[in-house]
């Protein structure tokens, strides 16, 4: 079941998010948000649920050599916690579209 609700922009961009988003995102005062863009759309969320979901992110690196740059080595973190994140949003989703 989808949800819409709206939330009014005040000046310098701030907004109050309505008592049951944060409890259903598990937000309390003082807690960070994470904002994560995937195309035209915006995510909110926790900030520890990301790094609850992309913990040990590397851990799976398939087959091939390990990375030996820098550069290789941010591609390979990246690529990780996109993958584990992709994977934390299918399961709410499919989680809340029951």
């Amino acid at each position: 079941m989808m949800v819409i609700q709206t939330i009014t922009v005040r000046k310098k961009g701030q907004i109050t998010l309505p008592v049951e988003v944060r409890r259903d995102l598990g937000i309390d005062e003082g807690d960070r948000i994470a904002v994560i863009k995937r195309g035209n759309e915006y995510t909110f969320t926790a900030a520890s649920k990301v790094v609850d979901h992309t913990a040990g992110a590397l851990s799976y690196q398939g087959s091939g050599d390990a990375p030996t740059t820098i550069e290789e080595m941010d591609r390979a973190v990246e690529q990780g916690i996109l993958e584990s994140w992709e994977r934390f949003v299918r399961e709410t989703e499919e989680k809340y579209d029951k």
